[in-house]
């Protein structure tokens, strides 16, 4: 809490106090009038050596320019309050990326300072970076040289006479596919999970039919049996395609030599399942364990990215995945999304 000289605390530190992000407040000449434990948490510097000092002391002379410009913006009645991204210098030689947001303090006339809830965003802003470099190598460079890798192989394939060496370029080649698909996975992350595109309105049951008839194009020896009626509306983004795409993409891949897929539709009052049922031999229970408990370890982990992808469009939809190994063998996906509220368009 603030130094009061022993006086109880104010309704307003009391409720700051127990918010747990960083906040502040600044007089009109940009000094420190109040600072918040979680704020003290965050810098090298006591209370007492932060109190009157000028919040210059923990900007840079960029981050300075861009608050000003917001304060003068919020003088001038633009708008009440405005979140900036700039960088905090917290006194131990460091930087860190922060996302501030700023009001005026109220006034009954004039101007006489502000206030400020910061959010550390440094390791979201890494990670990322980290993301979009590994994407670029997954995309473009490992792409290139598996062109190279599967090119090369299916021309061994051809070329040799010796039934060991052709089975064996035929791994090669099966091999370059399979980090072909992560690769494209990784491309459909990108896109598919990280829009920002809001919640809007889809018929799932069309969504369901268009993948059938793409998938089953690709796999012609499978049987694939559809229970639902046409519309089924459900809440979602755009990306739900990919939701169902990815299971009934894995339960072709991982069925039987000729697979038995039956995906079917059931409506209640509140929500939509969506349900995937393969004749395969099931997924492991190591695996599913990390998909349901939504993290990975060196002992529990998947497979590729598949099932990851599901998961993180369906948290982005409010959405949710369950899987399930029934005894006689298989898979059961299922999946739960909203219904459309009432005059949601």
């Amino acid at each position: 809490m603030s130094d009061t000289g022993g006086e109880a605390p104010t309704p307003f530190e009391t409720i700051v106090e127990a918010a747990g992000d960083p906040m502040y407040t600044l007089d009109e000449q940009g000094c420190f009038e109040y600072v918040n434990d979680a704020l003290v948490d965050h810098v090298t510097y006591s209370r007492s050596e932060l109190i009157g000092r000028s919040v210059a002391l923990l900007l840079t002379d960029r981050a300075i320019e861009r608050c000003v410009e917001v304060i003068r913006s919020l003088v001038h009645g633009e708008r009440d309050a405005e979140t900036v991204e700039i960088q905090v210098t917290p006194g131990d030689g460091t930087r860190r990326i922060a996302e501030v947001t700023i009001a005026m303090l109220p006034a009954a006339e004039g101007y006489r300072g502000t206030v400020g809830i910061v959010r550390d965003i440094t390791e979201l802003r890494r990670s990322e970076q980290q993301l979009a470099v590994l994407e670029r190598i997954l995309r473009h460079n490992l792409r290139n040289e598996l062109t190279v890798i599967t090119g090369r192989s299916e021309y061994l394939r051809e070329q040799v006479d010796d039934e060991a060496l052709e089975r064996q370029a035929a791994h090669i080649c099966a091999a370059a596919e399979r980090i072909q698909s992560i690769s494209e996975g990784v491309r459909e992350l990108s896109t598919g999970v990280r829009s920002a595109e809001d919640l809007s309105t889809h018929d799932l049951a069309a969504v369901v039919d268009d993948v059938v008839e793409e998938q089953t194009t690709d796999f012609p020896e499978a049987t694939v049996t559809v229970e639902s009626t046409s519309p089924v509306p459900v809440l979602a983004t755009s990306a739900v395609r990919l939701v169902v795409q990815e299971l009934v993409q894995n339960a072709l891949e991982h069925g039987s030599d000729r697979p038995t897929v039956t995906v079917s539709i059931r409506e209640s009052d509140d929500e939509v399942v969506l349900r995937v049922v393969d004749d395969g031999p099931g997924i492991p229970e190591t695996e599913r364990r990390a998909i349901q408990q939504k993290t990975e370890s060196p002992l529990e982990h998947g497979q590729g990215l598949g099932l990851w992808l599901v998961t993180w469009v369906l948290d982005s939809c409010g959405g949710d995945l369950s899987l399930e190994s029934p005894d006689d063998g298989g898979t059961v996906a299922a999946v739960r999304l909203q219904r459309p509220e009432s005059g949601h368009e």
